[in-house]
């Protein structure tokens, strides 16, 4: 069997022979195979569950069955199988931040009062940072070999970086090294910031960024007072 490409253990080719020596054939007899226990009760417990918690795991759904379903005994691939048939499927988590109730309040009132703003002189500006190397947390290798092994460097290589965009294009990029402060974040402004402003936004401009301390600092205040830049200030917690 093995030379013509096909595998089987000895309890696999045993059973094959018991089941010849008894229909006559090795094909499966139909209604020999365990009865499908994915009821309408079952799936309608399962959606109901997975609506209320979306991170219920397969183990906690077969507990939750065998509560609920009076005589319920199905495997964990089964329970899995019938939520996949739901439409359910599993990915990473996406978390979103979490808003105060005091500042929701105040996002909802500044975004009453621009209801009719334009974009048409903001402009938005941060700073990132890229790791240059990407490392995924998963790979593909065919079957009966093992997976290559990857290079990870205990360091891998980030460049920190700051520009501005607007509806009338972006500011110079920016790329800078070590933690941004106050000090730093001023002259990223003055370099970057200030010839961009003058070429694209004579007539006038607004500057936007989060609420980030250094962009908020006194130091980075009097110098937007002094340099004529508009800093049009947002509410906590707003996503610009």
């Amino acid at each position: 069997m093995e030379e013509e490409g096909y595998t089987a253990s000895r309890v696999g080719v045993a059973k094959f022979l018991r089941r010849y020596k008894e229909t006559g054939t090795i094909a499966r007899v139909p209604g020999t195979g365990q009865a499908m226990k994915g009821t309408p009760n079952i799936r309608a417990i399962i959606e109901e569950q997975m609506k209320k918690n979306d991170e219920t795991t397969g183990l906690e759904l077969q507990k939750l069955l065998k509560k609920e379903v009076q005589g319920f005994d199905a495997s964990l691939s089964s329970v899995l199988r019938w939520r996949s048939d739901l439409g359910w499927t599993a990915k990473g988590t996406k978390y979103c931040q979490m808003i105060r109730e005091v500042n929701k309040e105040k996002r909802l009132k500044w975004a009453e009062e621009n209801q009719d703003m334009t974009f048409e002189d903001l402009i938005f500006t941060d700073e990132t940072t890229v790791q240059i190397e990407t490392h995924w947390r998963t790979c593909c290798y065919k079957r009966g070999l093992k997976p290559r092994y990857k290079p990870k460097p205990k360091h891998p290589i980030k460049v920190h970086v700051w520009a501005g965009i607007s509806h009338r294009g972006r500011s110079k990029l920016c790329i800078f090294e070590g933690k941004m402060k106050a000090p730093m974040f001023v002259s990223i402004i003055r370099l970057s910031f200030l010839p961009f402003i003058q070429d694209i936004f004579p007539n006038g401009h607004r500057f936007v960024q989060d609420n980030d301390p250094k962009h908020c600092s006194k130091v980075a205040g009097k110098f937007y007072e002094d340099e004529g830049i508009n800093w049009w200030p947002t509410p906590l917690n707003l996503p610009t």
